[in-house]
């Protein structure tokens, strides 16, 4: 009887003593540090460099594309954050015409690196970027059972 006591006892105060972990443990959200599009350029292109052995060449090009891209991306990112502080939201057709001009920058993105890359390195990149780890619906997060009915 004593045993099933302290045991039971015990397990409470980990159990407690886990939970008090938790809330002193700040928001990974609010971890991150912002980095520059020069340093996600930086890092995109070397990780490229590892995967498809690029030249100094390809790596000059595909930094300055990487840079050019982040750089529309982080100014787009202001643009989106100031209005929704701002309260205003996107009409639909102005929905649409945010997807239709991502998808453009897509293709030329696409179109960007086929003439900067080599055939092989064209379709190792192609094929890393479809890796099953990157796929939305392969994530396995809360209720993913209930995503493939």
């Amino acid at each position: 009887m004593k045993t099933k006591i302290t045991v039971m006892l015990a397990i409470l105060l980990m159990g407690t003593a886990m939970a008090q972990d938790r809330k002193d443990r700040p928001n990974r959200k609010g971890d991150r540090t912002e980095i520059s599009a020069e340093q996600k350029a930086e890092l995109i292109t070397k990780k490229m460099t590892l995967k498809l052995d690029l030249n100094k060449s390809q790596q000059d090009k595909v930094m300055a594309l990487h840079l050019d891209n982040f750089s529309k991306m982080e100014t787009k990112r202001k643009e989106l954050k100031a209005n929704r502080e701002d309260g205003k939201r996107l009409t639909k057709e102005e929905r649409h015409d945010q997807k239709l001009a991502m998808l453009d920058h897509k293709i030329e993105m696409k179109n960007e690196m086929k003439s900067i890359l080599n055939a092989e390195q064209f379709e190792k990149w192609e094929a890393s970027k479809k890796s099953p780890r990157k796929m939305k619906g392969k994530r396995g997060g809360k209720d993913s059972h209930n995503r493939r009915r």
